[in-house]
């Protein structure tokens, strides 16, 4: 049972762990547009944010000791073990939600300062950049709001799924432009905030149900 007493210290550990590989994966996604050749290092990138925010949530009513007698195997079954916290949180089978429409190529912008090569593709896709910053917003505010040794589990779960959805946004319209991503229905883009790719990098998720008050 959760002590909301309890400072919830890694909770709070893996939180900061998820923004320091968010942030890196905010750089590299700001450098370049992610293309065909660019998901496997990107996948793995968010792949490593993901698994910080599911410890988050199984590790709420853990002590520091608890953690640490944990095996290898034990930590590594929780990183892939996504919490259900909203009823339409699902795990895709395929890596991409079909039918959206095709993918764009970044627009081609001329460099006159580069001397070396006279066209460039603008770096980083805007649509991307823009979820992932919400995202990290999102964890700056839960990371605050876990400072307070009231946070509940319904708060902690409502902080996390926040920055679920940003993330999978983040990755359905990685390639997308501006105008794709304006016309969507209100729906869709709710489908795609709840689609968690069931494998992205080197994981393989699973989804377990979620009772909120028990460890």
């Amino acid at each position: 049972m959760s002590d909301p007493d309890m400072p919830r210290v890694e909770t709070s550990f893996q939180l900061n762990e998820a923004r320091v590989h968010l942030d890196g994966l905010l750089r590299e996604v700001r450098a370049r547009w992610v293309d065909e050749d660019e998901d496997i290092s990107i996948a793995i990138g968010l792949g490593h944010v993901l698994e910080h925010l599911n410890c988050a949530w199984h590790y709420r009513a853990k002590s520091v000791e608890e953690v640490s007698a944990e095996s290898h195997e034990e930590f590594e079954a929780q990183c892939c073990l996504v919490p259900h916290l909203t009823s339409g949180l699902n795990l895709l089978e395929g890596q991409d939600v079909e039918g959206q429409g095709a993918y764009v190529t970044p627009t081609k912008a001329r460099w006159w300062y580069r001397p070396w090569t006279w066209w460039a593709h603008a770096p980083g896709n805007p649509v991307m950049i823009a979820e992932l910053e919400k995202a990290q917003l999102a964890l700056k505010k839960l990371r605050s709001q876990v400072a307070a040794v009231n946070l509940d589990d319904r708060a902690l779960a409502a902080g996390l799924a926040e920055a679920y959805g940003h993330l999978n946004l983040a990755w359905h319209l990685r390639r997308k432009s501006s105008a794709q991503v304006a016309s969507l229905a209100t729906s869709t883009r709710e489908m795609l905030a709840s689609s968690i790719p069931r494998t992205i990098g080197t994981l393989d998720f699973r989804l377990t149900e979620t009772k909120f008050g028990e460890a």
